[in-house]
C-alpha cells in the first residue's frame, strides 16, 4: 500500500514505507482509546454528581416547608405507637377540618403556608392510622415522603446546602 510519495534529493519519487506510518496510527488508536475511557469515567462521575445534586436539592425543597418545626425528623418517623404523616393540605380543605372536631385523632398541625396549601403534619395512634389516612385522603392531603434525615429540618437543610456546594 502506498500512502504517499516522497521526493529524493535527485528528484526521484519513492514510496514511503507503510509499516512506519501504520505503526504510528496504532499508537494513536491506543491513545484515543485511553482518552475515550478517561472521558467515559469523567462522564460517569459527572452523572453521579448531578444525581446527588438533584437529590439534595429535592430534599432541601421538601424540608424548607418544615424548617420551623422544632422536632427531630428521624425520631418523628420512627415512633412505636404514633404514626406521623407529613405533607400538604389545600387551603380549602383545611377549612373543612372543623367538621371532624368530634374525632380526637383528626388534627392537622400547619407548619407553613402559601396561597394554595398548608404544609404540616398529622399524627394518630398507629392502631387508628388507616382511618385517619382515609379522612385526610378525602380532604386531598398530599403526603410527602420526608427523606431519611436526622435532626431538625433547619439543620438538615443546612447540611444539604453544604453538600450541594461541595458537589458543584
Amino acid at each position: 500500500i502506498i500512502l504517499s510519495m516522497g521526493e529524493q534529493p535527485g528528484g526521484e519519487h519513492t514510496a514511503l514505507s507503510s509499516v512506519g506510518v501504520l505503526g504510528g496510527i496504532a499508537d494513536y488508536d491506543a491513545d484515543i482509546a485511553q482518552i475515550e475511557e478517561h472521558i467515559g469515567s469523567i462522564q460517569s462521575q459527572r452523572e453521579t454528581l448531578m444525581a446527588e445534586f438533584s437529590r439534595l436539592l429535592s430534599t432541601e425543597q421538601q424540608l424548607e416547608h418544615f424548617a420551623g418545626l422544632d422536632m427531630d425528623l428521624h425520631l418523628a418517623q420512627h415512633t412505636q405507637y404514633v404514626t406521623i404523616r407529613f405533607g400538604r393540605l389545600p387551603v380549602e380543605s383545611y377549612k373543612l377540618l372543623d367538621a371532624y372536631s368530634d374525632n380526637p385523632y383528626i388534627l392537622f398541625i400547619p407548619i407553613s403556608s402559601d396561597k394554595k396549601y398548608h404544609w404540616g403534619m398529622y399524627a394518630a395512634p398507629s392502631a387508628h392510622i388507616s382511618d385517619v389516612d382515609r379522612v385526610f385522603a378525602g380532604l386531598f392531603f398530599e403526603r410527602l415522603s420526608i427523606p431519611e434525615v436526622s435532626g431538625h429540618a433547619g439543620d438538615a437543610i443546612a447540611h444539604c446546602q453544604a453538600r450541594r456546594k461541595a458537589a458543584s
